[in-house]
């Protein structure tokens, strides 16, 4: 991410640690800030005295809704970002290994000390602040339109992880959107399963999490999609990284999100996205961006205790 004159112009936020254990406990913290899909928060997160690693909690795994596991791991990848941005902020380099054993599926990646330093870390780590702040918009979206610059800047910040962003913004692709969300919400209606795991997740979370449509199935905001060349786990963790490094920036400009996830739910509506909008990658995230009309409440979030351990050694 290169820094330009609506960056901050030093790093002023980021303080080495006197403790690498200590910056890893704090990362492991504000990984569970991170957003997840129905807001499931499905991680687990191990600390170690020289690590932090990444597990996918299967037991809060959607099996009508997200039978793969892809919003499984994405939203475990936004975790990944924050310990990433975490460390990056108390100027503790690291490297992440991804997907480190085929026989622990469930432990999706490494995070480990390392002296070596990646030189984008001092930009990550600027975003440390705006974890808290980072919220799903559950208002309407200002008129404002966004401009190009900011689309062209978060299609760079998403490259940075192997994501591709592709900005829906014009009447027929936002036509393609609007259709596709709408045929995703009546196949979702008329399938008592998904009716009754989407019904479940509502309660679980305590969230009214909508799908960034107004009243008459439209998206609100303006539309950009997130795809990978490659429809695999690997890929599902990446594009959860370059979600999140993009809500961030949003975040830290002003702007909000809304996560359209019906879509891609819908194994059909997800085809016929790729299709009519001749997407040079598989899509995996449709985000609905601009300036929320009000501010949104934080999520609530799962204990500590639940999710974050810290074995013996």
């Amino acid at each position: 991410m290169k820094v330009n004159a609506s960056q901050p112009s030093r790093i002023d936020r980021m303080t080495v640690s006197s403790s690498p254990r200590a910056a890893l406990r704090r990362a492991a913290v504000r990984a569970t800030l991170a957003p997840s899909v129905h807001n499931s928060q499905p991680w687990q997160l191990q600390v170690r005295p020289d690590q932090i690693r990444l597990y996918a909690d299967l037991q809060r795994e959607s099996h009508i809704l997200d039978p793969r596991g892809r919003q499984l791991t994405i939203s475990c990848g936004c975790a990944l970002f924050n310990v990433r941005t975490s460390l990056a902020a108390d100027g503790i380099p690291v490297r992440v290994d991804r997907l480190p054993d085929r026989f622990a599926p469930d432990l999706l990646a490494v995070v480990g000390l390392s002296p070596i330093p990646d030189l984008r870390d001092g930009n990550r780590g600027l975003l440390d602040k705006y974890l808290d702040q980072r919220h799903t918009n559950r208002h309407a979206f200002t008129a404002e339109a966004l401009p190009s610059g900011v689309l062209r800047e978060l299609g760079d910040l998403a490259a940075e992880d192997g994501v591709r962003l592709v900005a829906a913004v014009d009447g027929g692709a936002r036509a393609v959107v609007d259709e596709a969300l709408t045929r995703a919400e009546q196949i979702i209606e008329l399938d008592p399963a998904y009716r009754i795991e989407w019904r479940a997740w509502r309660e679980i979370s305590g969230e009214d999490f909508g799908v960034g449509v107004d009243d008459h199935g439209s998206v609100t905001g303006w539309p950009i999609l997130l795809g990978t060349d490659a429809d695999d786990q690997n890929g599902w963790l990446r594009v959860g990284e370059a979600l999140q490094h993009v809500l961030l920036e949003l975040a830290r400009r002003g702007y909000s999100a809304k996560l359209c996830s019906h879509v891609i739910e819908v194994p059909a509506a997800r085809t016929r996205l790729r299709r009519e909008l001749a997407l040079p990658c598989y899509p995996q995230v449709l985000l609905s961006i601009g300036r929320s009309a009000a501010p949104s409440p934080g999520s609530r979030r799962r204990r500590l205790l639940e999710v974050i351990s810290e074995p013996d050694g």
